[in-house]
């Protein structure tokens, strides 16, 4: 597993597009090479929010608030040299955005601490700060770049914001057929399929309880919601 002292920062917005960190880099004389892509991650109940007004950038910029039930897709980064002062430089941490310690999920579901900037208190908005095109443009062409889903992206662009994440497993009572099933019955279910994970079962009496440490096979059922938050 990867971890913070590998120097891993997470990434959602203007740093995701190579062109826009190596243009800020190129200006300062520094190696743009000093932030290097490990990999897709996600962060799980944050959402993503224009709460910020950046003089620099003209309008809305990019920030991450706590929030139960959404997720925030991004980027691993390793950072090596100069590259977090550059970062800090271009956060304009600590007083703009602060360096704060998460826990994301990688493209296998492991759990990766990793630094990302989040706006200070004193910067937030109460309400929506709408970005310029040109900023819009640049966050796109990162979440193009690492095959990210653009949802996410727009709907935050139009003050709004949804979760990253829209199937669940399930694997007991909640199962078709069972005594509490009803409950996502209640959702807008878009599709529902026999699914498998590793793990094991224990025995828990009223239901059973999932971990994930174990390697047997675990049966159960994928379900993909339009209203996952709600279900949740």
């Amino acid at each position: 597993m990867l971890s913070i002292e590998r120097g891993l920062y997470f990434a959602y917005g203007s740093n995701l597009c190579e062109a826009d960190w190596t243009k800020f880099c190129r200006e300062r004389g520094a190696d743009p090479n000093s932030m290097n892509p490990v990999g897709v991650a996600w962060l799980p109940d944050w959402s993503l929010v224009f709460n910020h007004f950046s003089m620099s950038r003209g309008g809305g910029a990019l920030n991450v608030e706590p929030s139960k039930g959404r997720t925030v897709p991004g980027v691993l980064f390793e950072v090596t040299g100069d590259g977090w002062t550059l970062l800090r430089e271009k956060e304009g941490a600590p007083n703009i955005y602060r360096e704060t310690e998460v826990t994301v999920l990688d493209a296998d579901g492991n759990e990766v601490r990793a630094l990302t900037y989040v706006l200070t208190p004193d910067r937030r908005k109460p309400e929506h700060v709408q970005p310029t095109k040109e900023y819009v443009a640049i966050c796109r062409a990162g979440y193009k770049r690492f095959g990210l889903d653009q949802d996410v992206l727009d709907q935050a662009v139009k003050g709004k914001s949804i979760s990253a994440i829209d199937g669940l497993f399930v694997y007991g009572t909640l199962m078709r057929g069972e005594k509490r099933s009803t409950i996502l019955d209640r959702g807008k279910r878009a599709c529902a399929l026999l699914a498998t994970t590793s793990g094991s079962l224990n025995d828990l009496g009223d239901f059973p309880g999932l971990l994930l440490s174990g390697q047997s096979t675990v049966h159960g059922e994928f379900c993909r919601f339009e209203d996952i938050e709600d279900i949740l």
